[in-house]
């Protein structure tokens, strides 16, 4: 396991889905993605993501803040040339 950044999830949902994404772009299979945020439609919505780009997903609680972890489980390029 590489965590390779650590993002807040303060902002709107598609800001941290991108930010997500520029990470993957850039990571190897396997690496994996901190999500640290106290709303709930950024976990819904990285949720939902994560099962789209068939990547893993977990929330971890951290007081009053939740930690989302995605795991790259795929190539960005080879997802995105299917």
């Amino acid at each position: 396991m590489t965590i390779v950044r650590r993002i807040i999830g303060d902002d709107l949902c598609p800001m941290v889905i991108s930010e997500i994404m520029m990470v993957w772009m850039k990571s190897r299979i396997g690496d994996e993605v901190l999500v640290e945020t106290e709303r709930d439609a950024v976990v819904e919505e990285v949720k939902r993501w994560a099962k789209e780009s068939k990547n893993e997903f977990e929330i971890l609680e951290n007081n009053e803040k939740k930690l989302i972890k995605v795991k790259f489980l795929n190539d960005f390029k080879e997802y995105f040339s299917l």
